[in-house]
């Protein structure tokens, strides 16, 4: 099973698609995918415009529509929603208070928002690297330097540690990602919690998902010193749902029955 396909699966189990109208924000899920759900319609909206490329579809059971359009602009009238579906997109948001409102705001009463989403900039990798030089692909799932190093190094002493790893050029855009590039908004954990309680939305559900093995003391101490409002610099992801004012008792049991079934799954595969 694709990953798009698992996450899709977890959030139709958890809030449930099935005859609803479900706004995707950041990205755009393959069209065949979303009718095995069986939404009434299905919106997407992405900044990149490119996200789309191949994935035009007319189908005869969902209405399914994609926008280039950002998620704290969100150009739809007021209570258009019933279900927000987010996968790995909130990392990215530059502007998450506004992004929250904005959903709120085209979620209908009693509206549900299921998001999964990371590594965050606090967590081991969350530098999120992700570079191309000469053919060779730099990625932050591939180890491109230690876990943290991001956190605990200025951008002068990371440049230097990398580049007695990488050429010189290769070093210099990795540096010029971690610390300037646009595509990551560098919120930590505790920046996350604080926007979610904040929020008009109600949170319904959270669970981190955490990574990373951090044994040494002064390491620990040394980001906490670098970024105060990290509260474990392991919490890497984060599974979350939330509501718009008060939810049905079915939605409530579907809540936790689904992510029991989605627990089971994970036990079963083992």
């Amino acid at each position: 099973m694709s990953s798009e396909e698992n996450y899709l699966r977890m959030g139709n189990s958890i809030v449930g698609f099935s005859g609803k109208d479900v706004l995707e924000v950041g990205g755009c899920s393959t069209p065949q995918l979303v009718e095995t759900f069986s939404p009434k319609s299905w919106t997407a909206v992405d900044i990149n415009p490119k996200r789309f490329d191949g994935k035009d579809h007319i189908s005869k059971n969902v209405e399914f529509t994609s926008h280039e359009m950002s998620a704290t602009a969100l150009n739809f009238e007021d209570n258009s929603f019933d279900r927000a579906f987010s996968v790995n997109c909130f990392e990215h948001i530059d502007d998450m208070e506004k992004a929250l409102s904005e959903i709120h705001r085209v979620l209908r009463p009693g509206g549900l928002l299921f998001t999964i989403f990371g590594p965050i900039w606090s967590a081991p990798v969350g530098h999120h690297t992700w570079i191309e030089h000469e053919g060779g692909f730099y990625h932050f799932g591939n180890n491109v330097f230690p876990d943290w190093h991001h956190l605990i190094k200025k951008r002068e002493k990371l440049k230097t540690y990398l580049s007695d790893q990488y050429d010189s050029d290769v070093a210099e855009k990795i540096v010029k990602y971690v610390y300037d590039s646009n595509d990551i908004n560098r919120l930590t954990d505790g920046d996350f919690e604080k926007l979610i309680q904040e929020s008009s939305l109600s949170t319904k559900l959270k669970i981190w998902q955490k990574q990373g093995d951090l044994k040494k003391s002064d390491i620990r101490e040394q980001i906490s010193v670098n970024y105060p409002t990290i509260t474990n610099p392991r919490n890497t992801e984060m599974l979350l749902v939330m509501s718009k004012s008060k939810v049905t008792l079915d939605d409530n049991l579907r809540i936790y029955l689904g992510l029991l079934i989605e627990g089971a799954r994970k036990v079963l595969k083992k």
